[in-house]
């Protein structure tokens, strides 16, 4: 009865504790391709907890560190397939693991357009979907320059880690997308061959959980910059007249565009002289004309050859220097007739004889009349 009850709970237990993280979506720093982790099937739910939600959930052998590792592990490893009466037990579990197995994924994933490109001294964006607590991090990571899974010797830096204690554990991203960067080695030479891509390596990451561990293994393209155009003469002596006739183009260059600045710069200076001497000290004739026949002082004759030339004499010597005909003359003004009895200046008019109170006569003139006195009385 009690080994009953122990078999009983330890099913009820281990699809709580299995596994794990499945890698959904990685890219590149050099390139727009999202790819995934080997052994990813995204028609598996991931909506649950239990093994029925960790069938493609990569599983590695070693613990060790990155230079034991061998091969990208194996899905369908979950412990209740092997446990009699458990839930998903089946008998010929051995048999159904299913390995990760790069020179049948990765030529797919080229078809799919799904192969990440990342850039020596680039990155890799990765994120995780971690199902239960045990799926969380830190993880470690190696790379697998030829391509083939069986050597991950080189240590990449992590840039972004994800959370999780020392055994893996991390209850609050069950069920969470978490993100993961690792920056690529500038060094590093990718040199794996899967279908028509000629730079592909591997990396694979881990984390130390005590039933794992669990993680992936990532194939991408290494971008290596455009080699530089095959030159004339392959001789050394060919290279070195090369790089020398590079650099005087480069020289003449520099040269020339100093000499168009220092050019630029000459104009401008000779505009602004030219301005000044427009707008400069007034003539013998022009100091004439402003003195206008009278008599200054030293100082005052002074003041008026030192002071800034009025602009009615710089548009007029504007107007020879560039040809311009002088405005015409204005006209003379017409005298006026003289009129009759106009009166002399400084002279008073002379007095007429007889009674000047008299007006002349006109049209208009009234009569005098006649004084009283000599108005005689009708009879």
């Amino acid at each position: 009865m009690r080994s009953t009850l122990s078999a009983i709970s330890l099913a009820v237990l281990i699809p709580t504790i299995a596994g794990h993280c499945v890698w959904t979506d990685v890219v590149g720093d050099a390139g727009r391709p999202r790819g995934y982790g080997l052994g990813v099937n995204f028609q598996y739910p991931k909506n649950c907890v239990t093994t029925k939600c960790q069938r493609d959930v990569t599983v590695f052998p070693q613990t060790g560190p990155q230079s034991t590792w061998k091969s990208c592990g194996k899905t369908h490893m979950q412990a209740d397939r092997y446990k009699a009466g458990a839930q998903g037990f089946e008998p010929n579990a051995a048999e159904r693991e299913v390995p990760n197995d790069p020179a049948a994924e990765i030529p797919k994933i080229v078809e799919q357009g799904a192969l990440p490109i990342a850039s020596a001294g680039g990155y890799l964006n990765i994120t995780i979907f971690q199902i239960n607590v045990d799926g969380a991090g830190p993880f470690r990571c190696g790379i697998s320059a030829n391509g083939d899974g069986n050597d991950f010797k080189i240590v990449p830096d992590i840039l972004r880690q994800a959370p999780g204690d020392r055994l893996g554990l991390f209850n609050e991203n069950s069920q969470k997308n978490v993100p993961l960067q690792v920056r690529i080695p500038a060094d590093l030479k990718c040199t794996g061959e899967h279908g028509s891509k000629k730079t592909v390596c591997i990396l694979r990451c881990q984390n130390p959980a005590t039933n794992g561990p669990f993680g992936a293994c990532i194939p991408f393209e290494l971008k290596e910059a455009a080699p530089p155009p095959p030159k004339a003469d392959d001789g050394d002596e060919g290279d070195d007249e090369g790089e020398e006739g590079d650099e005087e183009k480069v020289d003449n260059e520099e040269k020339r565009r100093r000499f168009v600045r220092r050019q630029l710069a000459r104009i401008s200076a000779r505009k602004r002289i030219v301005r000044r001497q427009a707008a400069g000290k007034p003539t013998e004739e022009e100091v004439e004309f402003l003195k206008g026949g009278e008599k200054f002082t030293a100082e005052e004759e002074k003041v008026i050859r030192n002071g800034r030339r009025p602009s009615m004499f710089r548009h007029v010597a504007e107007r020879r220097k560039h040809g311009k005909p002088k405005p015409p003359p204005k006209a003379a003004a017409v005298a006026a007739p003289p009129i009759e009895n106009a009166k002399a200046p400084g002279k008073k008019p002379a007095r007429s004889k007889g009674n000047s109170n008299k007006k002349p006569a006109g049209r208009g003139a009234r009569k005098p009349s006649p004084k009283k006195g000599n108005q005689k009385k009708g009879n």
